[in-house]
Formats: structure tokens, sequence, C-alpha cells
């Protein structure tokens, strides 16, 4: 079974992060510290996203984790209501579960930072 450091994300999750971010936050700023630095672990181009190494501090999680979930409830609510009306397409479940696991990774950094 292979290992995964949940500390990292790829330049999309990141990209896409940064996007709920008010600019005037610390987190933003973070955000495209990392952005532009050296990936953690580089991708051959077309094998794949470069990794970043994440490893902020818990304000920054935190402000970060609330928004991607504020995010993603948005989005499964959309989701769900899709479903009910028996209206969802692929794309659609996909954009569901992409953020709910980026909201699942976010929440898992700010949990083991506050209980550190």
């Amino acid at each position: 079974m292979q290992q995964q450091n949940l500390n990292l994300f790829t330049r999309r999750e990141l990209l896409d992060t940064l996007k709920l971010i008010d600019s005037g936050l610390k987190a933003a700023n973070s955000l495209q510290q990392t952005l532009a630095s050296a990936p953690h672990i580089e991708i051959p181009e077309g094998a794949g996203e470069d990794q970043f190494l994440v490893e902020y501090d818990l304000e920054i999680i935190e402000t970060i984790a609330i928004e991607v979930e504020s995010y993603a409830w948005h989005v499964a609510e959309v989701y769900s209501a899709g479903l009910e009306q028996q209206d969802v397409s692929e794309g659609d479940a996909a954009r569901f579960n992409y953020w709910q696991g980026l909201c699942e990774k976010w929440g898992y950094l700010e949990l083991t930072l506050s209980m550190s």
C-alpha cells in the first residue's frame, strides 16, 4: 500500500484554493509564495502535475480550510439539487468529488495542526 503525504498539493489545487481567498489575507500571500517557489516534486510534462509541500501555520490553514469548506458546501448543495431532479452529469459528479476531496485535505491539515 502506497503512503500518501497529505501536505502535498498539486498546482491546480493551490490555484483553485487561491481563487477562494481574499487577496488581502496572509493566506493568499502564502499560497502565492508557494506557487512561485520550486515544486517539492516536479512531474515531467504530460505525466501529471507538480506537487508543492504545504507547511503553513494554523492561522493560515484555518483561513483556507474555512473558505474551501464553504465553497465545497455550495458545490454539494448544487449537486444535491441536481440529484433530486435527476439532472446530474459526469462533470457535476467530478466537480463535487474534487471539491469534497480538497476540503478534506485542508481540513485534515487544520485538524493535525490544532492537535499539535
